[in-house]
Protein backbone atom coordinates (compact mmCIF):
# COMPACT_ATOMS: atom_id res chain seq x y z
CA UNK A 1 0.00 0.00 0.00
CA UNK A 2 1.50 3.99 -0.69
CA UNK A 3 2.98 5.37 1.89
CA UNK A 4 2.09 8.97 0.71
CA UNK A 5 -1.69 8.82 0.66
CA UNK A 6 -4.07 7.68 3.80
CA UNK A 7 -7.99 7.12 2.75
CA UNK A 8 -10.10 7.89 5.80
CA UNK A 9 -13.82 6.22 5.75
CA UNK A 10 -16.48 7.11 8.55
CA UNK A 11 -18.63 4.35 8.66
CA UNK A 12 -22.14 3.69 10.01
CA UNK A 13 -24.22 0.56 9.53
CA UNK A 14 -22.15 0.72 5.88
CA UNK A 15 -22.78 -2.98 4.60
CA UNK A 16 -24.82 -2.36 2.12
CA UNK A 17 -21.70 -0.20 0.29
CA UNK A 18 -18.65 -1.26 2.02
CA UNK A 19 -17.28 -3.87 -0.18
CA UNK A 20 -17.77 -1.65 -3.51
CA UNK A 21 -16.33 0.97 -1.96
CA UNK A 22 -13.15 -1.01 -0.68
CA UNK A 23 -12.71 -2.84 -3.39
CA UNK A 24 -12.67 -0.03 -5.26
CA UNK A 25 -10.13 1.31 -3.31
CA UNK A 26 -7.66 -1.76 -3.64
CA UNK A 27 -7.97 -2.43 -7.32
CA UNK A 28 -7.24 1.29 -7.95
CA UNK A 29 -3.41 1.93 -9.92
CA UNK A 30 -2.34 3.59 -6.56
CA UNK A 31 -3.70 1.87 -3.43
CA UNK A 32 -4.13 4.28 -0.26
CA UNK A 33 -3.37 2.80 3.13
CA UNK A 34 -7.09 2.63 4.39
CA UNK A 35 -8.50 3.86 7.92
CA UNK A 36 -11.95 3.01 9.04
CA UNK A 37 -13.19 4.45 11.69
CA UNK A 38 -16.50 2.88 12.37
CA UNK A 39 -19.06 4.46 14.49
CA UNK A 40 -20.51 1.84 16.44
CA UNK A 41 -22.91 0.03 13.48
CA UNK A 42 -25.12 -2.31 14.74
CA UNK A 43 -25.18 -4.47 11.10
CA UNK A 44 -22.44 -6.31 10.17
CA UNK A 45 -19.57 -3.43 9.08
CA UNK A 46 -17.13 -4.57 11.41
CA UNK A 47 -17.58 -8.46 10.93
CA UNK A 48 -17.14 -7.63 7.04
CA UNK A 49 -14.09 -6.12 7.43
CA UNK A 50 -12.53 -8.52 10.24
CA UNK A 51 -13.61 -11.49 7.96
CA UNK A 52 -12.46 -9.91 4.34
CA UNK A 53 -10.40 -7.03 5.08
CA UNK A 54 -8.48 -7.38 8.55
CA UNK A 55 -4.99 -7.38 6.43
CA UNK A 56 -5.82 -4.50 4.56
CA UNK A 57 -7.96 -1.89 5.93
CA UNK A 58 -7.06 -0.05 9.86
CA UNK A 59 -10.16 -0.16 11.83
CA UNK A 60 -10.45 2.43 14.82
CA UNK A 61 -14.13 1.18 16.19
CA UNK A 62 -15.82 3.75 18.30
CA UNK A 63 -17.73 2.41 21.01
CA UNK A 64 -20.73 4.78 20.21
CA UNK A 65 -21.70 6.83 17.68
CA UNK A 66 -19.66 9.73 17.42
CA UNK A 67 -20.97 11.64 13.69
CA UNK A 68 -19.71 11.59 10.76
CA UNK A 69 -16.88 15.07 11.73
CA UNK A 70 -15.77 12.82 14.92
CA UNK A 71 -15.03 10.06 13.40
CA UNK A 72 -13.58 11.55 10.96
CA UNK A 73 -11.38 13.34 13.05
CA UNK A 74 -9.74 10.13 15.00
CA UNK A 75 -9.08 8.81 11.17
CA UNK A 76 -7.09 12.05 10.38
CA UNK A 77 -5.58 12.35 13.71
CA UNK A 78 -3.99 8.98 13.10
CA UNK A 79 -3.04 9.21 9.62
CA UNK A 80 -1.16 12.74 10.83
CA UNK A 81 0.80 10.65 13.62
CA UNK A 82 1.54 7.99 10.83
CA UNK A 83 3.28 10.87 8.66
CA UNK A 84 0.96 10.65 5.72
CA UNK A 85 1.47 14.03 3.71
CA UNK A 86 -1.87 13.34 2.02
CA UNK A 87 -5.64 12.36 3.60
CA UNK A 88 -7.79 11.53 1.04
CA UNK A 89 -11.34 11.42 3.12
CA UNK A 90 -13.71 9.55 1.55
CA UNK A 91 -17.73 8.54 1.73
CA UNK A 92 -18.86 4.83 2.98
CA UNK A 93 -21.19 5.19 -0.53
CA UNK A 94 -18.90 6.63 -2.55
CA UNK A 95 -16.83 4.50 -5.04
CA UNK A 96 -13.27 5.61 -6.91
CA UNK A 97 -12.51 5.14 -10.40
CA UNK A 98 -9.08 2.90 -11.18
CA UNK A 99 -7.37 6.39 -11.78
CA UNK A 100 -8.92 8.17 -8.78
CA UNK A 101 -6.65 8.23 -6.39
CA UNK A 102 -3.29 8.31 -8.18
CA UNK A 103 -4.83 11.11 -10.13
CA UNK A 104 -5.68 13.28 -7.04
CA UNK A 105 -2.40 12.52 -5.72
CA UNK A 106 -0.46 13.53 -9.01
CA UNK A 107 -2.30 16.81 -8.87
CA UNK A 108 -1.82 17.85 -5.60
CA UNK A 109 1.88 17.37 -5.71
CA UNK A 110 1.92 19.14 -8.77
CA UNK A 111 -0.68 22.18 -7.40
CA UNK A 112 0.98 22.73 -4.37
CA UNK A 113 -1.08 26.24 -3.78
CA UNK A 114 -4.26 23.66 -3.47
CA UNK A 115 -4.99 22.86 0.00
CA UNK A 116 -7.94 20.68 -0.81
CA UNK A 117 -8.78 18.96 -4.38
CA UNK A 118 -11.84 17.17 -4.96
CA UNK A 119 -13.02 14.55 -8.19
CA UNK A 120 -15.95 15.06 -10.11
CA UNK A 121 -18.89 13.64 -8.06
CA UNK A 122 -20.91 10.85 -10.22
CA UNK A 123 -24.19 9.62 -9.54
CA UNK A 124 -24.43 5.77 -8.14
CA UNK A 125 -25.00 4.51 -11.98
CA UNK A 126 -21.84 7.01 -13.04
CA UNK A 127 -24.39 8.01 -15.95
CA UNK A 128 -25.03 11.99 -14.27
CA UNK A 129 -23.50 14.47 -12.07
CA UNK A 130 -24.50 13.41 -8.35
CA UNK A 131 -27.40 16.22 -7.62
CA UNK A 132 -25.63 17.53 -4.66
CA UNK A 133 -22.37 17.94 -6.66
CA UNK A 134 -24.33 19.97 -9.20
CA UNK A 135 -26.04 22.84 -7.17
CA UNK A 136 -22.52 23.53 -5.85
CA UNK A 137 -21.27 23.71 -9.30
CA UNK A 138 -24.49 26.02 -10.46
CA UNK A 139 -23.78 27.99 -6.94
CA UNK A 140 -20.65 28.61 -8.31
CA UNK A 141 -21.49 29.61 -11.64
CA UNK A 142 -20.06 26.16 -13.43
CA UNK A 143 -22.04 23.75 -15.50
CA UNK A 144 -21.05 20.51 -16.63
CA UNK A 145 -20.04 21.51 -19.98
CA UNK A 146 -17.63 24.14 -18.44
CA UNK A 147 -16.26 21.65 -16.37
CA UNK A 148 -15.49 19.28 -19.53
CA UNK A 149 -13.97 21.88 -21.00
CA UNK A 150 -11.54 22.03 -18.41
CA UNK A 151 -10.84 18.43 -17.94
CA UNK A 152 -7.01 18.76 -18.06
CA UNK A 153 -7.04 22.03 -15.28
CA UNK A 154 -7.54 22.17 -11.89
CA UNK A 155 -11.05 24.50 -11.40
CA UNK A 156 -11.27 26.49 -8.21
CA UNK A 157 -14.23 26.32 -6.45
CA UNK A 158 -15.71 27.81 -2.87
CA UNK A 159 -16.91 24.44 -1.72
CA UNK A 160 -17.33 20.68 -2.65
CA UNK A 161 -18.92 18.57 -0.15
CA UNK A 162 -16.38 15.86 1.83
CA UNK A 163 -17.66 12.33 -0.28
CA UNK A 164 -14.22 12.73 -1.65
CA UNK A 165 -11.64 14.86 -0.61
CA UNK A 166 -8.16 15.11 -0.87
CA UNK A 167 -6.66 16.86 1.89
CA UNK A 168 -2.96 17.99 2.02
CA UNK A 169 -1.30 17.23 5.24
CA UNK A 170 -0.25 21.17 5.70
CA UNK A 171 -3.96 22.24 5.66
CA UNK A 172 -4.89 19.88 8.59
CA UNK A 173 -1.79 21.18 10.11
CA UNK A 174 -3.31 24.58 9.90
CA UNK A 175 -6.87 24.42 10.62
CA UNK A 176 -7.52 21.24 12.98
CA UNK A 177 -10.60 18.86 11.89
CA UNK A 178 -14.26 19.20 11.87
CA UNK A 179 -16.06 21.62 14.33
CA UNK A 180 -17.43 18.85 16.94
CA UNK A 181 -20.46 21.26 17.21
CA UNK A 182 -21.86 19.50 13.65
CA UNK A 183 -22.73 16.17 14.32
CA UNK A 184 -23.64 15.14 10.77
CA UNK A 185 -24.37 17.33 7.81
CA UNK A 186 -22.66 20.39 7.83
CA UNK A 187 -19.35 20.06 9.09
CA UNK A 188 -17.91 20.28 5.33
CA UNK A 189 -19.60 23.41 4.67
CA UNK A 190 -17.69 25.04 8.22
CA UNK A 191 -14.60 23.27 7.12
CA UNK A 192 -15.04 25.54 3.63
CA UNK A 193 -15.48 28.44 5.37
CA UNK A 194 -12.43 28.11 7.88
CA UNK A 195 -10.29 27.37 4.70
CA UNK A 196 -11.35 30.39 3.29
CA UNK A 197 -10.36 32.36 6.56
CA UNK A 198 -7.39 30.93 6.93
CA UNK A 199 -6.65 31.82 2.53
CA UNK A 200 -6.43 27.97 1.99
CA UNK A 201 -7.82 27.20 -1.75
CA UNK A 202 -10.29 24.10 -2.91
CA UNK A 203 -10.43 23.29 -6.64
CA UNK A 204 -12.19 20.52 -8.57
CA UNK A 205 -9.96 17.76 -10.53
CA UNK A 206 -12.27 17.18 -13.58
CA UNK A 207 -9.73 13.85 -14.91
CA UNK A 208 -10.87 11.88 -11.76
CA UNK A 209 -14.25 11.01 -10.71
CA UNK A 210 -15.83 8.93 -8.04
CA UNK A 211 -19.65 7.58 -8.35
CA UNK A 212 -22.00 8.61 -4.78
CA UNK A 213 -24.88 6.21 -4.36
CA UNK A 214 -26.92 8.38 -2.99
CA UNK A 215 -30.72 9.64 -4.28
CA UNK A 216 -32.15 12.96 -3.90
CA UNK A 217 -34.43 13.14 -0.98
CA UNK A 218 -38.62 13.67 -2.53
CA UNK A 219 -40.33 13.10 0.34
CA UNK A 220 -41.82 16.58 2.19
CA UNK A 221 -39.79 17.10 5.16
CA UNK A 222 -41.86 15.39 8.63
CA UNK A 223 -41.27 18.41 11.75
CA UNK A 224 -38.22 17.05 13.24
CA UNK A 225 -36.67 16.85 9.43
CA UNK A 226 -37.91 21.09 9.17
CA UNK A 227 -36.29 21.44 12.40
CA UNK A 228 -32.98 19.76 11.43
CA UNK A 229 -32.44 21.70 8.57
CA UNK A 230 -33.23 25.01 10.12
CA UNK A 231 -31.04 24.06 13.31
CA UNK A 232 -28.20 22.88 10.53
CA UNK A 233 -28.26 26.41 8.66
CA UNK A 234 -28.21 28.42 11.83
CA UNK A 235 -24.82 26.45 13.14
CA UNK A 236 -22.99 27.38 9.92
CA UNK A 237 -23.76 30.63 10.02
CA UNK A 238 -23.28 31.34 13.47
CA UNK A 239 -20.26 28.59 13.37
CA UNK A 240 -18.70 30.56 10.45
CA UNK A 241 -15.40 32.38 11.11
CA UNK A 242 -16.35 35.15 8.72
CA UNK A 243 -19.68 35.53 10.59
CA UNK A 244 -20.86 38.11 13.30
CA UNK A 245 -24.25 36.32 13.71
CA UNK A 246 -25.36 35.72 17.33
CA UNK A 247 -27.89 33.55 18.92
CA UNK A 248 -29.31 36.57 20.83
CA UNK A 249 -29.44 38.70 17.94
CA UNK A 250 -31.03 35.73 15.84
CA UNK A 251 -33.51 34.95 18.53
CA UNK A 252 -34.67 38.47 18.53
CA UNK A 253 -34.89 38.78 14.66
CA UNK A 254 -37.81 35.63 14.81
CA UNK A 255 -39.18 36.76 17.46
CA UNK A 256 -39.62 40.76 15.90
CA UNK A 257 -41.19 38.32 12.46
CA UNK A 258 -43.43 36.16 15.01
CA UNK A 259 -44.72 39.88 16.52
CA UNK A 260 -45.58 41.13 12.64
CA UNK A 261 -46.89 38.26 11.74
CA UNK A 262 -49.35 37.64 14.77
CA UNK A 263 -50.19 41.99 14.00
CA UNK A 264 -50.85 41.17 10.47
CA UNK A 265 -53.15 37.81 10.92
CA UNK A 266 -50.34 36.08 9.22
CA UNK A 267 -51.24 32.63 11.26
CA UNK A 268 -48.86 30.10 9.33
CA UNK A 269 -46.37 32.48 9.53
CA UNK A 270 -46.56 33.29 12.74
CA UNK A 271 -46.44 29.40 14.02
CA UNK A 272 -43.46 29.18 12.21
CA UNK A 273 -41.47 31.66 13.65
CA UNK A 274 -42.96 30.16 17.47
CA UNK A 275 -41.50 27.23 16.51
CA UNK A 276 -38.66 28.20 15.40
CA UNK A 277 -38.28 30.58 19.04
CA UNK A 278 -38.66 26.94 20.52
CA UNK A 279 -36.06 25.25 18.70
CA UNK A 280 -33.43 28.60 19.30
CA UNK A 281 -34.06 28.60 22.82
CA UNK A 282 -33.06 25.01 23.19
CA UNK A 283 -29.54 25.69 21.39
CA UNK A 284 -26.64 26.76 23.31
CA UNK A 285 -24.87 29.17 21.79
CA UNK A 286 -21.75 29.28 23.92
CA UNK A 287 -19.92 26.13 22.30
CA UNK A 288 -20.42 27.06 18.92
CA UNK A 289 -18.96 30.32 19.98
CA UNK A 290 -15.91 28.80 21.77
CA UNK A 291 -15.65 26.75 18.96
CA UNK A 292 -15.88 29.72 16.13
CA UNK A 293 -13.39 31.84 18.69
CA UNK A 294 -10.73 28.79 18.32
CA UNK A 295 -11.40 28.15 14.62
CA UNK A 296 -10.41 32.02 14.09
CA UNK A 297 -6.93 30.74 15.21
CA UNK A 298 -4.64 28.43 13.30
CA UNK A 299 -4.15 24.79 15.19
CA UNK A 300 -4.93 21.33 15.00
CA UNK A 301 -8.55 22.05 16.32
CA UNK A 302 -11.22 19.23 17.74
CA UNK A 303 -8.38 16.24 16.78
CA UNK A 304 -8.42 13.62 19.21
Amino acid sequence: MNKKVATIIATYNASPYLHTCLQALLQGSLVPHIIVVDNASTDDTRAIIATHYANKVHLIANERNEGFGKANNRGMYFALQQGFPYLFLLNQDAYVEADTVLELYNTSEAHPAFALISPVHLNGSGTALDHGFAAYLQAATLSDHELQQQAGSLVPIPFVNAAAWMLRRSCVEKIGGFNPVFFHYGEDVNYAHRMQFHGLQTAIWPAASIRHDRSPTTRSPSLREQKRRYLHFVLMDMANPHSSLTLGYLLSIVLRQAVRALASAQWAVARQNGQRLVWLFALSGKPIWRCKKLTRKQGLHFLP
